[in-house]
C-alpha cells in the first residue's frame, strides 16, 4: 500500500511541521528526492530526524551539502536520479519529494518529461517500505496534480 502527503506551497521545516510531526517519527528512514541548495533535510535533522539521505543530479550541490552537514552522523548526500535509484527495495519509510515533481514536470511537458516522471514514481514505489509516506510539496498546478491524480489514482 503506497500512503503520501501533498501539500501545496514550498516552506522549510516549519511550515511542513504540522505534516511532519503528525506522520513521521523519528526513527523513520528517509529519502529525499531533488535536494538542491534546500535546508530542510538540515532542519529535519535538527528536529530530531536523523537518518536521512539526499540525492540530487547536480554534483556541486551534493558537494556543498555534504560539507554543510558534515557534523550530522547519520545523514548522507549522493550524486543520484530519482527516476533510476541505486537501492534496495523498500530501503526507506519516507520519501521526501520537495519541487522535484515540479522541476521535472513544466506545464509543456514533453512525452520524454512524463515519461521520467513515470519512471520516478515507478522507483519511489519500489524503494518506499510497506506502510511507508511519499511527500510531495509542490506548488500543485493544476497539469501538475492532475498527472500524479491520474498515476496514483487511475480508476477514479
Amino acid at each position: 500500500m503506497l500512503s503520501f502527503f501533498v501539500t501545496n506551497k514550498y516552506g522549510d521545516y516549519n511550515s511542513l511541521s504540522q505534516v511532519i510531526d503528525r506522520y513521521l517519527k523519528p526513527a523513520d528512514n528517509f529519502l529525499q528526492l531533488g535536494c538542491g541548495n534546500s535546508e530542510l533535510a538540515t532542519q529535519l535533522y535538527d528536529n530530531g530526524f536523523h537518518q536521512i539521505h539526499s540525492i540530487d543530479v547536480e554534483p556541486s550541490v551534493i558537494s556543498m551539502q555534504t560539507r554543510k552537514n558534515k557534523e550530522r552522523p547519520g545523514m548522507s548526500f549522493s550524486v543520484g536520479d530519482a527516476s533510476n535509484l541505486e537501492m534496495a527495495d523498500g530501503a526507506h519509510t519516507v520519501i521526501i519529494d520537495k519541487g522535484t515533481l515540479d522541476a521535472l514536470l513544466p506545464p509543456s511537458a514533453s512525452d520524454a518529461d512524463k515519461a521520467t516522471v513515470t519512471r520516478m514514481f515507478d522507483e519511489v514505489h519500489r524503494v518506499l517500505a510497506s506502510g511507508g509516506r511519499y511527500i510531495i510539496v509542490t506548488l500543485a498546478q493544476p497539469h501538475i496534480t492532475e498527472y500524479w491524480i491520474d498515476h496514483f489514482f487511475p480508476l477514479l
